[in-house]
């Protein structure tokens, strides 16, 4: 009894969202306008059940007699292969508000931040003058010739504190760009590309490549079975007219659209998506390269460098705003004591 008022509290939903339309003319006729991701689905959890279909055909008796639930399942009932039209309608719609608005985005915006990153004049200067730097500190040991460092190192520039405990090794590295080369504090100008890519999820996109694949499958499987069903029909109305002409479809199918839509989405679908692979793949090469580029090659996930970069651009940022404010504040003039300002005499003034 639950069960079923739940199915009737269900298909009410369904008919306030179809807004007067018919859910028969809507799957029919494949109407995305109605049918939102979240009607279908709701569809899907109440269309009628093997069993059901096979009570709900057997009926007989009028219509205006079984509850309006049964009649709306009583409608569904002889549309072909309806479970995998209804999947396939899901897939479509899913996937046609994903491919550029999510999948195609991520990927441009590792792409635009590996490239952008490696072309940088400003931060190869800067990591060269975090390179002199330590070299500096370290003259006279082991470690005073380095030619690189890895990235965790650009982190500890604010951990390593000087006498004072107050200033850092980054407040020192700030004061040697400020004073030296300017022009690398615009290398914060990238914070924004670097946290976008950060958000990038490399095995996602893969997965998501891999059940795009299988989903298509499905849809090319529904498409040939209907195909079949079809000619099947054709042939049994053919037999039945001794040979004499015939509706190419079966009665009450006259609107049914999903063959024709869906075939149209299947190829676009099949070229973006095979667009969508190698444009991940062109991704995960830069990718690979950067990491490189920063002998970090281990990584896997663009969030593994872009965090780190993020994190010492925002403490670069944040260091270089303190140094600032304290540059102004040194440059304010003492203030003026009250009557200590004097008035310079005109000597144009004639005596009386």
């Amino acid at each position: 009894y639950s069960f079923c008022m739940l199915q009737g509290i269900v298909m009410n939903k369904i008919r306030v969202a179809l807004q007067g339309k018919d859910l028969r003319d809507a799957i029919l006729e494949v109407d995305e306008t109605m049918l939102t991701q979240d009607t279908l689905k709701m569809v899907l959890d109440v269309i009628p059940t093997a069993e059901e279909c096979s009570i709900l055909k057997s009926f007989n008796g009028e219509t205006a007699t079984l509850d309006r639930p049964e009649q709306l399942l009583l409608s569904l009932v002889d549309i072909p292969r309806l479970t995998g039209r209804l999947k396939a309608m899901i897939f479509k719609s899913q996937l046609e508000d994903e491919m550029h608005a999510v999948f195609f985005k991520q990927i441009d915006d590792l792409k635009s931040a590996c490239e952008t990153l490696k072309g940088s004049t400003e931060m190869q200067a800067l990591l060269e003058v975090v390179r002199n730097v330590g070299n500096a500190l370290n003259a006279g040991t082991n470690k005073g010739k380095a030619v690189g460092f890895r990235l965790s190192t650009l982190l500890k520039l604010a951990d390593l504190k000087g006498v004072d405990k107050k200033t850092t090794l980054l407040h020192y590295t700030l004061e040697v760009v400020r004073a030296n080369a300017p022009k690398i504090l615009c290398v914060t100008q990238l914070l924004p590309l670097m946290s976008a890519a950060a958000r990038v999820e490399l095995g996602y996109l893969r997965e998501r490549h891999e059940q795009i694949l299988k989903d298509l499958e499905q849809v090319d499987n529904e498409l040939t079975a209907l195909e079949e069903e079809e000619e099947r029909r054709q042939e049994d109305r053919l037999r039945e007219s001794g040979g004499g002409a015939h509706s190419t479809r079966a009665a009450g199918l006259e609107n049914d659209q999903f063959h024709d839509v869906l075939t149209q989405f299947y190829n676009w679908a099949s070229e973006e998506r095979q667009s969508f692979k190698e444009t991940l793949d062109s991704s995960v090469e830069l990718f690979g390269e950067l990491c490189l580029f920063f002998g970090e090659e281990q990584l896997s996930e663009p969030h593994e460098l872009f965090e780190q970069l993020s994190q010492f651009l925002t403490r670069f940022a944040a260091v270089n705003k303190q140094l600032e404010e304290a540059a102004s504040a040194t440059k304010k003039p003492a203030p003026r004591r009250r009557g200590s300002a004097t008035r310079q005499v005109s000597t144009n003034i004639k005596p009386p």
